[in-house]
């Protein structure tokens, strides 16, 4: 059973990128290949260190960093919403790092954890993003039946910039 760790933006104002991620969320807790899901978002939440330090102070934003760092440590796959409402290429800052993160840790080990990309509109995605990842998809119900044990390869084939 596979841990994944989901990435992707949560910020904008309107709440696409909110809905979006609890639409991935509730996908991932059909699939049956799955035994956690790590969204930064809610974990953070979650920790009892977090929910105690004022938001955005130096205190929270170490803890945050940490806490999502050990998630990235802990997954076997990175799940990347790559939609975002903030950024035409197709991602975040933070998730932005959170590939480049994983992909590293995957050289320096030389472990084969593959990242998973899901896109719901994204045109075009980032170069570094489209091509760090193993599998590709747009179709949301795909997240609830896919093997994130025994991952197939269906990379990326779109527009980059």
């Amino acid at each position: 059973m596979a841990k994944v760790y989901l990435a992707g933006p949560f910020f904008d104002q309107a709440g696409i990128e909110l809905q979006r991620l609890e639409a991935v969320k509730a996908a991932l807790s059909k699939n049956p290949t799955i035994s956690a899901v790590f969204s930064p978002k809610d974990e953070d939440l979650k920790s009892p260190i977090i929910s105690q330090l004022p938001v955005m102070s130096s205190d929270w934003q170490q803890a945050v960093f940490e806490n999502d760092l050990r998630g990235l440590k802990e997954a076997d796959v990175l799940l990347v919403i790559t939609d975002s409402a903030s950024n035409a290429n197709g991602s975040d800052d933070g998730t932005a790092f959170e590939v480049g993160y994983w992909y590293a840790m995957n050289q320096v080990s030389q472990q084969q954890r593959p990242i998973v990309l899901y896109a719901e509109r994204a045109a075009k995605l980032n170069l570094m993003i489209a091509r760090s990842a193993e599998y590709y998809t747009t179709v949301l119900a795909e997240l609830a039946d896919l093997d994130f044990n025994q991952l197939p390869t269906n990379p990326y084939q779109g527009v980059v910039n």
